[in-house]
């Protein structure tokens, strides 16, 4: 099986947690699947976050990954 960059940039055992995820449908987890099911939840219930180089809200997120509000990440 061929391997994505982004396979180097996510926490082996998971499917949700780094850069981008693997998993081909909602339900799909890795090996920690407890883990994957917080990242998952992390990556797709937080309403304001920020692309890597990208603007928004009035802001420039610089750096490399996605930046979310502070509340998605107090979890």
């Amino acid at each position: 099986q061929r391997r994505d960059v982004s396979d180097l940039l996510r926490v082996p055992g998971t499917k949700w947690c780094g850069k981008g995820y693997s998993a081909d449908k909602y339900t799909r987890l890795g090996g920690f699947s407890r883990t994957d099911k917080c990242c998952r939840r992390h990556d797709l219930s937080c309403p304001f976050w920020i692309g890597a180089f990208e603007t928004k809200y009035g802001l420039f997120n610089w750096r490399v990954n996605t930046i979310m509000h502070c509340s998605c990440d107090e979890r």
